[in-house]
Order: structure tokens, then C-alpha cells, then sequence
């Protein structure tokens, strides 16, 4: 009977042992810069739905295209644009505002993918010693 308590014991203490041991791997493998990275792709790719979504609805009478921005490009937009400009003025301000944040979103997102990639090699290579 002591010896099924032991063994529970023991087996207990073995998988806390492992658990924490993976953390401190991937801790060593996976930085919280490359966490930061994986934020931006996701971030990146979310946005890029957004835009995407604005152009194929910027023809729709009656959407308010700034309100579909996120909050951070709604601000920048509602800076730029005049008050007394038309309707018309301002969904094509805004067209060519999504256009621009699609082409830097786009190399963004693409810079981060290449960092991930790197990482992923120089993983590889730890892995096969090189080879």
C-alpha cells in the first residue's frame, strides 16, 4: 500500500517536472520577441481583412467606410480629411488611404514572416545539429 502512494508521488512530482521543463525549453527556443512577432502577423492579417472588405463594400450607398477602419487608422483618417468635402471627396480620400495601408501592411507583414521563417531554420538546424 505505501508503495501505490510513493509511486503516486513520484509519478505527481515527474509530470511537474516535465511540464516546467518544457516551458523552460520553449522559453529558450521561443523569446517574448517572437510572441510580439506572432501578434503582428495575426494583427497584420486581421487588418488586411478590413481593408480588404472596405474596397469591396466602397460602392455600397449608405456604409460608412471610416467606421469600418480600425481605431487607430479611423483617428488618422478623421485628422486628414476636410469637413466640408462631399461624400464623394471623402470615400475616395479614404479608398486611397486603405490602398496606402494595405501596400504597408502588406510589407509589414511579409517582413515579420520572414523574421518567423529565420527563426524556424536556425530551429531546424539546433535540431539536426547542422546538418
Amino acid at each position: 500500500m505505501p508503495y501505490k502512494k510513493i509511486i503516486t508521488v513520484i509519478a505527481l512530482v515527474m509530470g511537474l517536472t516535465a511540464t516546467s521543463h518544457a516551458q523552460s525549453l520553449e522559453s529558450k527556443f521561443y523569446s517574448s520577441y517572437y510572441k510580439s512577432v506572432e501578434d503582428g502577423m495575426i494583427e497584420g492579417g486581421r487588418n488586411q481583412a478590413i481593408y480588404s472588405y472596405i474596397l469591396a463594400n466602397a460602392s455600397t450607398p449608405g456604409v460608412d467606410l471610416v467606421a469600418l477602419l480600425p481605431p487607430k487608422d479611423r483617428v488618422e483618417i478623421l485628422k486628414t480629411l476636410p469637413e466640408q468635402a462631399t461624400s464623394e471627396e471623402k470615400n475616395s480620400a479614404i479608398l486611397e488611404f486603405v490602398l496606402g495601408k494595405m501596400s504597408v501592411n502588406n510589407r509589414r507583414t511579409s517582413a515579420l514572416a520572414v523574421i518567423w521563417g529565420n527563426k524556424t531554420k536556425t530551429l531546424k538546424n539546433v535540431v539536426t545539429l547542422g546538418k
